[in-house]
């Protein structure tokens, strides 16, 4: 049985995921007004795929299932932070690609758009710091993680055995 904890969405960053959510159906609505012309359907693959994202990495978040199945899936290699941190810079930029598609877009005269391409790229504005800030906050924690490790603890560190090679041109 799931026991979801909504409680956990609250904080920061992760109450980023449910209006992540919420800005993709009203960027679906946005981009669904606008007649079917050329780089429409790379707007329609983005936002689909971070939908997507976005609603599993919500469900598992809220469930608390995501440090079990990621560490079953990379072998406890990798923490949940650093592939959130990864799948929200991608996004961020392919958001901020998507602004850039839309306004060009808009301006083909040949394009009527009603103003659901302009609407779009405000809210594709708004995607991208949706995803920027968990990206942003996950970076920041990991080099903090990182500035605060103790080397000495990694026994190759301490190994006073292990044969030194000279530099090599």
């Amino acid at each position: 049985m799931l026991n979801f904890d909504f409680s956990r969405l609250l904080r920061v960053p992760d109450f980023c995921k449910p209006v992540q959510l919420l800005n993709g159906l009203i960027l679906i609505i946005c981009i669904a007004s606008v007649t079917q012309v050329s780089g429409v359907g790379y707007l329609w693959f983005i936002i689909i795929l971070q939908f997507i994202t976005s609603a599993v990495a919500t469900v598992l978040f809220a469930a608390g299932l995501q440090d079990m199945i990621v560490s079953s899936l990379t072998d406890r290699t990798l923490p949940w932070a650093f592939i959130e941190m990864c799948y929200s810079t991608v996004f961020a930029i392919l958001s901020g690609i998507s602004v850039w598609i839309a306004l060009r877009t808009n301006s083909n005269l040949l394009v009527k758009s009603g103003g659901g391409l302009v609407a779009g790229a405000v809210f594709f504005v708004a995607q991208a710091g949706l995803y920027g800030v968990p990206a942003y906050v996950y970076y920041e924690r990991n080099r903090e993680e990182e500035r605060n490790r103790d080397i000495t603890a990694n026994p190759r560190y301490l190994d006073n055995n292990a044969p030194e090679y000279g530099y090599q041109a």
